[in-house]
């Protein structure tokens, strides 16, 4: 009996991730913000066998060379609400390797119009998600990639009139989430999800190897990721 449909495979991988954002400091590259990125897959689900001899992942692979880099200053309005909204962002730069997926810049393989940034804000959550759409033709096996920061409080963006041009301090949210879309055959055919938490200082050798307390983390980050994924999505670019 066949095991599973490629089109309803969904494979979840959990990551532990550290991030950290920079803006350039040359004056003609001040709106460029940039993400960098590393962490460890502590779960796995779904074909673990077939992922595992596909992609080189399993319990434990080390995800690094994590770099996301966005323009904020030549971010386009998409939607014709009030602040904070929807946009259109160039993804100038993106690079990781997992396993034997290795990906370098990416960002020239990426339409101008595939990345989106939603901010929103509400009494109750503030969130700043950014998306980049691989495009189909790319000779790469990622469908999306995203990185989602939240707010319980509401209070991120509460005296913000307008969409923050630099990078937003990690401490300021309380979740802090990462997905990778995968895809096989040409990128048409859906392959699995990596899903994980981002950490906003670097955790030590010892914990990001062989640490107990990251499983509490990855706990933590999977309550959150059912809460988010009960929510309406955000529309992709």
């Amino acid at each position: 009996m066949q095991r599973f449909r490629a089109s309803f495979l969904t494979l979840a991988i959990t990551v532990s991730l550290l991030l950290w954002a920079s803006i350039a400091t040359t004056p003609a590259m001040a709106a460029n913000v940039q993400f960098d990125f590393t962490g460890i897959v502590t779960s796995v689900t779904g074909d673990s066998v077939g992922i595992q001899s596909q992609y080189g992942i399993q319990m434990g692979s080390v995800l690094t060379n994590g770099l996301f880099r966005l323009d904020h200053g030549s971010a386009t309005r998409l939607d014709a609400l009030n602040f904070p909204g929807t946009y259109s962002i160039p993804v100038d730069k993106l690079s990781l390797t997992l396993g034997n997926l290795i990906v370098d810049n990416l960002g020239q393989n990426i339409p101008s119009s595939a990345g989106s940034l939603a901010v929103s804000h509400s009494s109750s959550n503030d969130s700043y998600l950014i998306i980049t759409a691989f495009n189909n033709n790319a000779n790469v096996l990622l469908g999306a990639l995203a990185i989602e920061l939240s707010d319980g409080d509401g209070t991120y963006l509460t005296n913000l009139p307008q969409l923050p041009t630099g990078p937003p301090a990690l401490g300021s949210f309380t979740s802090r989430t990462f997905r990778l879309d995968l895809f096989t055959n040409g990128n048409t055919v859906p392959q699995g999800t990596v899903t994980g938490i981002i950490a906003p200082v670097p955790l030590p050798p010892a914990v990001i190897l062989f640490g107990a307390g990251l499983v509490g983390l990855a706990g933590l980050g999977a309550r959150n990721w059912r809460q988010r994924t009960a929510q309406p999505s955000l529309p992709e670019a």
